[in-house]
C-alpha cells in the first residue's frame, strides 16, 4: 500500500496539546503541500490515469474515484492519513495491518530527516502495538521507502 506518512511530533511545540490538536498540526502541514501543489500537473495526471482506466477490464481503473488531494501525491499516498503523532501513525498502521495490508511503501516529503523519524519513532510503537495484541496475523508489517 503506498503512504506518505506526515509525522509530527507532540514535543515539538505542541507537548501539551491533546492528541487532536497535534494531529491537527500535522493535517496542517497536508493542507498546506496540498495548497502549493502544481494543479496543471496534478491535473494532468488526473486526466492521464483517468485515460489509462478507460482500458481497465473495468473500465476505471484504480483511481477513478480518488479526489484532487488524493492525488496530489501519486499513488494516493495521502489517502491512506498516515498524519499524526507517532502514536496516532503507529495505531494506523496497526490497524491497516489487521486488514491484511502486510506492505507499506512510504514516500516521504523530506526524505533523510523524516526517514529517521519514522523509522526511530514510529516503528518502534508498531512493533510495540503486534507484540501486545494476541490476534496479531503473524509476522510484522514491513515498511520500505
Amino acid at each position: 500500500m503506498p503512504a506518505v506518512p506526515v509525522a509530527r511530533s507532540a514535543s515539538d511545540s505542541t507537548a501539551s496539546s491533546s492528541p487532536a490538536t497535534q494531529r491537527k498540526k500535522a493535517k496542517d502541514v497536508l493542507k498546506e503541500i496540498i495548497e502549493k501543489a502544481n494543479r496543471p500537473a496534478v491535473e494532468g495526471f488526473r486526466s492521464a490515469v483517468q485515460q489509462a482506466g478507460n482500458s481497465t477490464s473495468d473500465k476505471r481503473g484504480m483511481w477513478a474515484d480518488s479526489t484532487f488531494e488524493d492525488l496530489v501525491q501519486y499513488n494516493d499516498g495521502f489517502r491512506t492519513q498516515l498524519i499524526g503523532t507517532p502514536e496516532q501513525i503507529a495505531e494506523r498502521v496497526a490497524a491497516y495491518r489487521k486488514r491484511g495490508v502486510d506492505l507499506i511503501l512510504g514516500g516521504f516529503l523530506h526524505f533523510q530527516e523524516e526517514i529517521e523519524y519514522f523509522g526511530s519513532r514510529v516503528l518502534p510503537l508498531v512493533r510495540e502495538i503486534e507484540d501486545s495484541e494476541e490476534d496479531s496475523l503473524g509476522s510484522p508489517v514491513l515498511v520500505s521507502a
